[in-house]
């Protein structure tokens, strides 16, 4: 779409005594954040595993399928370096009427704590060398980030 496209029709109007220039506003700083500027939704391989941040993820996300407790404790999204979790897509096992435990048909993404343990909970042959940081998150990453991958899964990575 050209410039002249984006205007309103009162600034594209030119009087006679005006030059034949559009105006153009100053959009260098835009009150909404494009949708490129945020990571995609981490969507992994079935057997490898991924890490996002809560705040970009869909706002249902809300358990680790590995312990059941909350990943937003009070429903907010903890401080860094908590408010980043691992992410895999599976076949969920659920329990139906009868108490019988079941495999979905269909493969659908689970959420874990930041937690080799919660991981292992669901996955028992989960191995860190399967775990991705996805190139758009890398800058949406904190030093605590940094600390808390290196600390806990032995993961370091240069931002």
């Amino acid at each position: 779409m050209n410039n002249q496209a984006r205007t309103s029709r009162a600034e594209r109007h030119v009087r006679p005594h005006e030059s034949n220039i559009t105006a153009i506003h100053d959009v260098s700083s835009p009150t909404t954040v494009p949708a490129m500027s945020i990571p995609a939704q981490p969507k992994p391989a079935p057997g490898l595993f991924m890490f996002g941040r809560l705040a970009f993820l869909d706002n249902k996300v809300s358990r680790c399928y590995g312990c059941g407790e909350a990943l937003k404790p009070g429903g907010s999204i903890p401080d860094p370096p908590d408010d980043l979790v691992v992410t895999t897509r599976l076949n969920r096992l659920y329990y139906n009427q009868d108490g019988q435990l079941q495999t979905s048909p269909r493969i659908s993404s689970v959420y874990f704590h930041l937690n080799p343990q919660c991981v292992r909970a669901a996955c028992p042959l989960f191995a860190v060398t399967s775990c991705q940081i996805p190139n758009d998150l890398v800058s949406f990453l904190s030093l605590q980030h940094q600390k808390a991958l290196l600390e806990r899964f032995g993961i370091a990575y240069v931002s």
